[in-house]
């Protein structure tokens, strides 16, 4: 369960990188100072805030792999876009949904540079991060690309 929370965690901290035009050092300084500020918070307030159901229990994250994973993929961003690029029927980079392009670059960067993740893992993984934040077509359509990617190698 610790590698699908962070694998969803990274893919919104993808997100947040391409929204916000920051790189992977500034967002995980970003996490950092929000978690430093809420234990701050809780402590004053002697209390813990209430987690909602779609909030990320950072005790089930793993924050190596996440910030691994973000620095990969940033690191490798133009070559990430080239395959996914290949694949796009009438379509562009700059048109597809941020989120959907978020969870293309992330589990193109396993499909290609991870060991840990078997292809098949990293698709199905992206196709359930898409029927979770994309729309009606993101599942099909996130499945279509990676699975021409992990083709190819």
């Amino acid at each position: 369960m610790k590698r699908k929370k962070s694998r969803e965690m990274t893919m919104q901290l993808l997100f947040e990188m391409m929204i916000k035009k920051e790189n992977y050092v500034e967002i995980i300084n970003t996490l950092k100072e929000a978690l430093t500020e809420e234990e701050d918070i809780n402590s004053i307030l002697g209390e813990k805030k209430e987690m909602d159901e779609e909030r990320i229990d950072l005790d089930e994250v793993d924050l190596e792999y996440l910030i691994h994973t973000l620095k990969g993929v940033e690191e490798n961003s133009k070559v990430l876009d080239e395959h996914i690029e290949k694949y796009l029927k009438n379509w562009t980079l700059n048109r597809l949904a941020k989120v959907d392009l978020a969870i293309l670059r992330l589990c193109s960067y396993e499909i290609l540079f991870s060991n840990e993740v078997p292809d098949n893992v990293a698709i199905n993984e992206g196709v359930e991060l898409a029927k979770k934040y994309g729309d009606d077509k993101s599942p099909a359509f996130i499945n279509a690309v990676l699975d021409k990617i992990a083709k190819q190698m």
